[in-house]
């Protein structure tokens, strides 16, 4: 019979010859020191694990060695180990003075805790679309953008890459349900932005993917198209643990255009004239040589190469993640490159019991050289239109012509523009505090940046293609700042109310910002000096200044948020969340938009008639309805808008003004475009949850496009509607 019961008193008492003495209901025992050390599967020691008396609340933790050292009386006593994701295991003492124990990590892809909006919940309780992906997977696949590596992962999820080094793919969530920006809204530690190219993948911990109205309404008018919330790696309790990361690939084009070889335009060329009637233009066609093959001479193997220093880790009350990364990437276009050096500082401070302080900061240095042709928008598309039978180079060693006017030779577009040059500098950070009033009530206030400087700069010299062609050299230099602020604060309370029933509220009050400002100026002149000194038009004596612009728009919403999560016996689940948004983008009247969602799921492997199907480990059922908005349009559409211009005169409300035209009517009675969708899902896993199943049907109907269209007046144009259904099915094997 064991020596200690629920209901065991346990008292120390230092003896005369120090030695500890232990009463256990007031009867003394000997007493001796056990040690050991903890560790995982894989030998790794695990700090932190508790280490207790059997039956009671004595006990200890391991050390960050996984180390432990506790007294206990001698007899038929039992340790019991226990550590967040790892099995519980119950341990005889049987008088031993040293115990070792490995752990066995649990089977959690259902306890597993994933980031949703504002929070966090397990996997099991999730009522709405989400699907997550673990860092692993995500550097997998080599590449500037982590958003890269979605593709083919994520059911629903369609990655359109844009092929410069450097470019952010266009990410699809559930099809394309506007007419407007169809890109999803990425949060990366709680901070909204438009793109993740700032963020090295390495430095990335899990990426989670918000798709249906449930899941992204607490969002409002940024989760229209999808959510993305992306969170960093941050430090653990522990030594300080120093990793650095390298990898060297290389990137080519897979597959050729299916273009005609010199031999074959001849004939083409020799049938299309005949067919018109005209005398043919080549003679002895077997003759002619290989020709130009044009993707051979635009096209290269790029190289890739990735490095980061990352230093991580913690204490009782500071934990710290530092790193460094570097990207290099050669564009399969020759003369085009990009390359990143990315800052990041995670860091959380404990300050108290109730207290916690922390920060997310990064600094991203990019640069893109080359254009690509993207400067006149003819050059790469000529690769599949120039004829073969011109070569890249006349005779006298200058650049050849197309063969018309609106085709360019696309090698001479790629030399021309290889000293165009772009300069993003971004900074995104926010610090964060978190404050307990209470028990299961917690405050959060974050205050969030997002400043973007991009610097434009492009040379180029004179040249002759033919009809195309320029004695002036050309410049264009110009800048852009965006800057953005966000400030959210938010209530959470969290409550177990019995053995059946949880509860979760949250609500918050958010407010955001974004100015854009900007100067570009172009100009042209007649020399042609290579000094890089003389490339800017501050100091290159320009002889014609051919535009100057200036880019200033502000833009802000404020927004109220409120969500409840209700579980009754991990069987019956409820979210209900509801938003409402209010944007600058509209006038009085119109600026409030409202969105609410409803979710509700059913896990029917938790109920008794199921519970002992032993091959049935995970069935759930989730149906979900919510409203989105969005509000992605330009600015000021709810006024007249004005473009001075020479050649017009105007009179507005009867005063006259000198060079100035109307370039867009105003409409205030422009308001939010509104998607609502319907989603019905099911879940299952069997064998021990390594082959898992996930189906979804959906319906998205998307009412009130915002859509600038030059309608005359007396013509009414009902209202636009966007509506996709699809059914997406995934299925996941995972041996281990």
């Amino acid at each position: 019979m064991d020596l200690l019961t629920s209901n065991t008193a346990i008292k120390y008492q230092l003896g005369e010859d120090n030695t500890v003495i232990i009463y256990l209901n007031g009867a003394q025992f000997n007493a001796f020191v056990v040690k050991g050390k903890v560790t995982d599967d894989n030998s790794q020691p695990l700090p932190g694990v508790s280490v207790r008396l059997k039956g009671t609340s004595t006990g200890t933790q391991t050390d960050l060695n996984g180390n432990y050292s506790l007294n206990v009386p001698d007899g038929s006593v039992y340790l019991v180990f226990t550590y967040t994701g790892f099995e519980a295991q119950e341990v005889n003492v049987d008088s031993r003075a040293v115990i070792d124990i490995k752990l066995k990590a649990k089977d959690n892809s259902l306890s597993e805790v994933v980031v949703v909006g504002y929070g966090v919940q397990r996997k099991s309780d999730l009522t709405g679309a989400v699907t997550s992906i673990k860092s692993a997977d995500l550097t997998k696949i080599g590449g500037s953008n982590a958003a890269e590596a979605l593709q083919g992962k994520i059911p629903g999820v369609q990655i359109l890459s844009q092929g410069g080094p450097g470019a952010a793919p266009t990410v699809l969530i559930r099809g394309l349900g506007t007419n407007g920006d169809p890109t999803p809204l990425y949060v990366v530690d709680g901070m909204m932005v438009t793109n993740i190219s700032f963020l090295a993948p390495n430095d990335i911990a899990s990426m989670e993917i918000l798709k249906d109205a449930s899941a992204t309404a607490i969002y409002g008018s940024r989760g229209a198209n999808g959510v993305i919330l992306v969170t960093t790696k941050k430090g653990k309790p522990g030594k300080p643990v120093i990793n650095f990361l390298t990898s060297q690939g290389f990137q080519f084009l897979t597959r050729k255009f299916h273009v005609a070889n010199s031999q074959e335009y001849a004939q083409l060329v020799n049938l299309f004239k005949t067919n018109a009637g005209a005398a043919p233009v080549y003679d002895n066609i077997s003759q002619i040589g290989a020709g130009t093959d044009w993707t051979k001479e635009v096209t290269q193997n790029g190289i890739v190469s990735d490095y980061q220093l990352s230093v991580g880790g913690g204490s009782e009350n500071v934990n710290y993640n530092i790193s460094a990364s570097y990207h290099n990437e050669d564009g399969v276009l020759k003369y085009t490159n990009y390359n990143r050096l990315t800052l990041r500082a995670d860091n959380e401070y404990k300050i108290s019991k109730k207290l916690t302080f922390g920060h997310n900061l990064s600094l991203a240095s990019s640069h893109y050289n080359g254009d690509g042709g993207s400067n006149t928008g003819r050059g790469i598309n000529s690769i599949t239109r120039i004829s073969p039978l011109i070569p890249v180079y006349k005779s006298d060693g200058s650049f050849s012509s197309g063969q018309d006017v609106d085709i360019v030779n696309p090698f001479a577009e790629l030399y021309l523009h290889k000293d165009a040059q772009t300069h993003p500098l971004q900074f995104v950070g926010n610090g964060y505090l978190n404050y307990e009033l209470f028990k299961g009530l917690t405050f959060r206030s974050s205050y969030g940046v997002d400043y973007t400087l991009n610097n434009i700069n492009r040379y180029t010299p004179p040249y002759n293609l033919g009809a195309n062609q320029s004695s002036l050299t050309s410049i264009e230099n110009g800048y852009t700042a965006v800057s953005t602020w966000l400030w959210e604060n938010t209530l959470t309370y969290d409550k177990q109310l019995g053995a059946s029933h949880h509860l979760n509220l949250l609500a918050g009050y958010t407010a955001q910002n974004t100015d854009y400002r900007g100067v570009d100026v172009t100009g042209s002149g007649p020399l042609t000096t290579t000094d890089p000194n003389y490339r800017y038009i501050q100091v290159y004596p320009i002889s014609n200044i051919n535009s100057l612009g200036a880019l200033p728009s502000s833009e802000s919403i404020l927004s109220y948020l409120f969500r409840a999560n209700y579980s009754y016996k991990d069987r019956y689940l409820l979210t209900a969340s509801f938003r409402g948004d209010g944007s600058s983008k509209f006038a009085e009247g119109h600026r409030w938009g409202y969105f609410p969602s409803v979710a509700l799921g059913w896990r029917a492997s938790e109920e008794k008639f199921l519970k002992n199907v032993s091959w049935i480990n995970n069935l759930k059922v989730r149906g979900s309805w919510g409203r989105i908005g969005s509000n992605k349009i330009a600015n000021y559409q709810t006024f007249n808008l004005l473009n001075q211009e020479t050649t017009y005169d105007g009179v507005f409300n009867g005063v006259f003004y000198p060079m100035a035209t109307i370039v867009a009517a105003s409409n205030p009675n422009i308001t939010w475009e509104v998607s609502q969708q319907t989603d019905a899902g099911i879940e299952f896993g069997t064998l021990k949850n390594r082959l898992r199943f996930e189906g979804d049907y959906y319906r998205r109907d998307t009412k009130n496009l915002l859509l600038i269209l030059p309608v005359p007046g007396a013509q009414r144009v009902p209202p636009l509607r966007i509506q996709t259904r699809e059914l997406c099915v995934t299925a996941v094997w995972n041996w281990r």
